[in-house]
């Protein structure tokens, strides 16, 4: 039989299994007031100047390039974007930039009042990984973008906010800030739903109308390549290939058997791929990934130019 206690808040009866998850807590106690937070998220934020930028992340150090390559990877996937981004450019602005707070969990207070704290184990999203192997793998990179929703951890438990009212970052003070123009403009590339990994289909997803005349890059093959892209994401409807899908990630379920849970959901996703739609999608996703390293090295070269010409600069 469930064993009940008391709420530590307001002493209501709860389940002890509810106790150990929330620290105590009832869940109307544990999880924040929904409006409150997006009113804290949507208020008016200080525009940060450019030197007010770079004191707060002087001592910062840049990301290697390791780090750079491992962040696009990271955004890449960090989001069904197929579901959410544009299919054809222009897609969707991210901004990319140095957050001393990227990867923070806001903590709500009993106040009423919420303050940020290093997370210390994985959140309830995939992408919400602990400060520690963030910081390892990203440095102190962040990005932001507009499209779909974004899910805070909040003390136990997550709450989804559309993510136009994410604030990109704060200060040291916890006093939200709107990053500055130069680095916005520097840190800016825009993104479409191939870049994410899967059977890239303009039917799935977003539901916007096309383009006219729907543009695909001529370094990543024209208007040809779309032709063959399109063509291709139709025979994978038909009942063949649906077939023939299903057999790949069984095959798949049968060798991930004993895998650690990300490798073995990494290889059912990429049975999913079909490698002709994979070959032909290849060239533009990867324009799109070295367009972010673009992204991220024009802010680190404004960063760095700005630490070098600071008399007392550890740059």
């Amino acid at each position: 039989m469930s064993t009940r206690v008391p709420c530590q808040k307001c002493g209501a009866s709860i389940l002890s299994a509810t106790a150990e998850r929330t620290g105590g807590l009832c869940m109307p106690c544990a999880q924040p007031n929904r409006r409150d937070l997006e009113k804290l998220l949507a208020q008016p934020s200080t525009v940060l100047s450019l030197h007010e930028y770079f004191t707060l992340i002087r001592d910062l150090p840049l990301p290697t390039s390791e780090q750079r390559r491992n962040f696009v990877e990271y955004v890449s996937t960090a989001h069904s974007w197929y579901k959410h981004l544009p299919h054809y450019l222009p897609g969707e602005p991210f901004y990319f930039y140095l957050d001393r707070f990227s990867a923070w969990s806001l903590v709500a207070l009993e106040d009423g009042s919420y303050e940020i704290a290093e997370r210390e184990e994985q959140g309830f999203h995939y992408s919400d990984i602990p400060t520690s192997e963030y910081r390892t793998r990203f440095g102190f990179l962040n990005y932001s973008c507009a499209a779909g929703t974004a899910v805070f951890p909040l003390n136990h438990e997550a709450m989804v906010i559309p993510r136009d009212k994410v604030v990109e970052i704060v200060r040291e003070d916890g006093v939200p800030c709107c990053l500055p123009q130069p680095i916005l403009e520097a840190g800016r590339v825009e993104i479409t739903s191939v870049v994410f990994p899967t059977n890239w289909d303009p039917r799935v997803g977003r539901r916007t109308e096309p383009p006219r005349k729907p543009h695909w890059p001529s370094e990543s093959g024209g208007q040809v390549t779309l032709d063959k892209i399109l063509k291709r994401s139709a025979e994978l409807q038909s009942p063949e290939r649906i077939r023939e899908a299903d057999e790949r990630e069984a095959r798949a379920f049968e060798l991930s058997k004993g895998l650690p849970p990300k490798e073995r959901i990494a290889l059912w996703k990429r049975a999913r791929l079909d490698p002709i739609l994979s070959d032909l999608i290849e060239p533009e996703r990867m324009r799109q990934k070295a367009e972010m390293v673009k992204a991220i090295d024009r802010v680190c070269m404004l960063i760095h130019e700005a630490g070098s010409s600071a008399p007392d600069s550890p740059r």
